[in-house]
């Protein structure tokens, strides 16, 4: 069954809680109607103006074959 879900994307976008923590996942996704008020841009996000996003990923190829790698001695 094919749906049309509003998405709107970002690559490597900075999302800051000033005074809390700053994180930048490689892709980042607002979903439905929190897209009408994702950030304009992406660049630092500030988490007490804006939302935060509703999926973030990370990619951790380099770090996960060194892991794997470790425990396969």
């Amino acid at each position: 069954m094919k749906r049309n879900i509003l998405a709107k994307g970002y690559t490597n976008c900075s999302y800051r809680k000033v005074g809390i923590c700053e994180c930048q996942p490689d892709i980042s996704y607002y979903v439905g109607d929190r897209t009408q008020k994702a950030p304009q841009s992406s660049a630092i996000v500030d988490l007490d103006e804006s939302l935060s996003p509703d999926i973030v990923i990370e990619i951790a190829d380099t770090s996960l074959r060194k892991l794997c790698s470790v425990a396969m001695r």
